[in-house]
């Protein structure tokens, strides 16, 4: 531990900045983190600051939008705000919690606890506008998923999420 954040969260830190100056030299008007920006719904107050260190400078500059979908690891409970990346919203972060949005002609689907073959589909028709891509925080299984996970409920067979 240096500072509250161990050697993995460092490197996760890491490559986190590295995507976002990627994706700034690039170009991009929107960098997306698709659930899952901490490994626990209650990140120390160190790892919150570091990763605000990640993106304010984008931020703060206007270079891009950051957009950060709820994940399962991020949340406490289904209430809205009680999860690990609300906060995030206080610095710029757009910061999806709930149901389907529409940016641009992307759906971006949050976590939501439940059947993801049943709570995926119905969010999809939600939307107000319409689409040409998804991005969601969901688990998929395929043929070479351990058997032990194929029938997980917050997964969806990679067919049914390509139909």
């Amino acid at each position: 531990m240096v500072a509250g954040i161990n050697r993995r969260c460092r490197l996760v830190l890491e490559t986190l900045g590295r995507a976002v100056e990627r994706a700034q030299y690039i170009g991009c008007k929107r960098f997306v983190v698709a659930g899952d920006l901490f490994d626990t719904a209650r990140p120390t107050p160190q790892i919150l600051s570091a990763t605000l260190d990640v993106f304010h400078p984008v931020l703060a500059a206007g270079y891009m939008e950051i957009v950060v979908l709820l994940g399962n690891h991020d949340q406490v409970s289904t209430a809205e705000g009680d999860n690990a990346v609300a906060v995030l919203r206080h610095a710029g972060v757009r910061v999806l919690e709930r149901g389907a949005t529409t940016i641009d002609g992307i759906c971006y689907v949050p976590f939501v606890p439940g059947d993801a073959r049943e709570w995926l589909p119905a969010a999809l028709k939600m939307p107000t506008g319409s689409f040409h891509s998804v991005i969601t925080h969901v688990g998929l299984s395929d043929d070479r998923t351990p058997p032990f996970l194929v029938d997980a409920k917050d997964s969806l067979p990679v067919a049914q999420a390509l139909a």
